[in-house]
């Protein structure tokens, strides 16, 4: 989470590793989920279709 000027804006930034490995990027600025390897493509997908689950 990085923080600028105090609470006025936050910014979560969050990754999914496995095997040194990253799979799965989430930017708070961005606000979708972004697959890294074409396997996670699918559920990524249906990750940003969830307005509940990406929430900016």
């Amino acid at each position: 989470c990085h923080m600028t000027n105090g609470t006025q804006r936050v910014r979560f930034v969050g990754r999914l590793i496995y095997d040194r490995k990253e799979f799965v990027h989430f930017d708070s600025d961005v606000g979708l989920f972004e697959a890294k390897m074409e396997l996670w493509r699918s559920q990524v997908q249906k990750w940003n279709s969830q307005k509940e689950i990406v929430r900016t």
